[in-house]
């Protein structure tokens, strides 16, 4: 038997072990949902949603710093399922479910740059990334924003290299109402108009500020439909005062006490550290690329340090969930590294 034989059968036998691990994550999966200790957030979420399933009128009758589309979809469960410890497994089941939504994303914006093994593996690293398992399985709004940020920014970077007006609008749209369920939203609208502007300058620096307005605009414009829509009801119910001070103003004033020194933690250091060496070796990469191949690698890379940098030095509240947001772009860049590394190993 040859070399060549040996190593194409053992590469084979490793990614069936791969494929095992990442089918092993689902049974981690499925025992941390139904066991791990319930989180006080998903206490105030769920309250919320029984509130407004009593009919109590959010932001006027309580107190709640989130906008509203995650209450009414919770409130379903409490007249199907009635009130218990029952609903609180149901409502953690079905937004554990919504990881797998996140993981396909993951895949697809992978895939825009890179090999099916090297996709495949950034969704094994996320998977068994302590940050995404612990809080992807909790009943909490970000699963969902994160899932529509990362739908929003495939397919924005795909329209990058036609510039079709709908495809900026429904991308757009998908993060409009990822805001209805998180006014963490405004960081990737933020991190999106940013890259936007960067992009229309490296595709072409003759004309760019008039192609950033009809990008960004479209844009804007998808992202505000869902929202405007929002804040007309609530106008029309005579509490759009109070939605505002909730979801608005008492998020911007909250007290700047709390730095993300978990990170620190070697369960996330060891995710960070393979994410940087990953960064490293496709920056590398980049400097061998076309231009059209450089600006198309930016479209990701822009976004992610974008929200790295606002997370750890300018959000006032930098919680575990909030990194969601960035975690599953570094565990593309993470795949790169690990992906090398399985490379190397095999090479005669």
């Amino acid at each position: 038997m040859s070399h060549y034989q040996t190593t194409g059968r053992f590469q084979r036998f490793l990614y069936l072990g791969l494929f095992g691990c990442l089918l092993f994550s689902i049974i981690l999966r499925v025992a941390l949902t139904l066991n791990r200790e319930i989180d006080i957030d998903e206490f105030q979420h769920l309250h919320a949603a029984w509130m407004v399933s009593q009919h109590y009128i959010l932001y006027k009758d309580f107190w709640e710093n989130h906008t509203p589309l995650f209450y009414y979809v919770l409130v379903p469960l409490f007249r199907w399922c009635g009130e218990g410890a029952g609903l609180v497994l149901i409502a953690r089941g079905m937004m554990s479910f919504t990881a797998f939504g996140i993981l396909a994303m993951t895949y697809f914006l992978s895939r825009l740059d890179h090999d099916r093994k090297t996709s495949f593996l950034a969704v094994l690293v996320l998977s068994y990334m302590f940050i995404f398992v612990e809080k992807s399985i909790e009943v909490r709004p970000d699963q969902l924003v994160v899932m529509l940020w990362l739908g929003s920014l495939w397919i924005s970077i795909k329209a990058l290299s036609t510039e079709r007006a709908w495809k900026f609008l429904l991308a757009g749209f998908l993060l409009g109402v990822a805001y209805l369920f998180s006014p963490k939203a405004l960081l990737p609208f933020a991190a999106l108009s940013c890259t936007f502007l960067v992009q229309c300058y490296l595709r072409n620096s003759q004309g760019a500020v008039l192609r950033f307005i009809k990008i960004q605009g479209g844009y804007t414009l998808g992202f505000l439909i869902p929202i405007v829509i929002c804040l007309a009801l609530f106008y029309h119910a005579g509490t759009l005062r109070e939605m505002l001070n909730c979801t608005v103003l008492d998020n911007f004033t909250y007290p700047n006490i709390y730095r993300p020194t978990y990170l620190l933690k070697l369960r996330n250091i060891c995710f960070f550290l393979l994410a940087l060496a990953g960064l490293f070796i496709h920056l590398r990469q980049m400097r061998k690329s076309s231009p059209t191949a450089r600006a198309n690698q930016l479209a990701l890379l822009l976004p992610t340090l974008f929200l790295l940098l606002v997370f750890l030095f300018l959000l006032t509240a930098p919680y575990a969930q909030s990194a969601l947001l960035f975690v599953p772009m570094l565990a593309i860049y993470a795949a790169v590294a690990l992906k090398k590394s399985i490379d190397e190993l095999l090479m005669p």
